[in-house]
């Protein structure tokens, strides 16, 4: 959980102080919730096009790694060379 701290007026504070009292929380407590409600929850809908998007990647990395079987960068150039500005000229 993570602490912020935020300024405001005196009259600001008596009046939220006032609604955290009415629904019997602290201000600290009244604001978080009133933060948490104004945050976007991810709908199942929105999980399930995350989920098929990330299959679907999953999917072009699979068919690019089979069109390239044994292909492996790093027997391209040893990391040493990687480094050597003179290797490259």
């Amino acid at each position: 959980m993570k602490t912020i701290t935020i300024s405001i007026d005196d009259e600001t504070y008596r009046r939220y102080q006032h609604r955290a009292e009415a629904v019997g929380a602290s201000l600290e407590a009244w604001a978080a919730a009133r933060l948490e409600e104004a945050t976007p929850k991810r709908t199942s809908k929105a999980k399930a096009d995350a989920e098929k998007a990330r299959r679907q990647r999953q999917e072009i990395i699979e068919c690019i790694r089979s069109e390239y079987p044994g292909f492996s960068a790093a027997d391209r150039l040893p990391r040493e060379d990687l480094y050597d500005r003179n290797a490259s000229r």
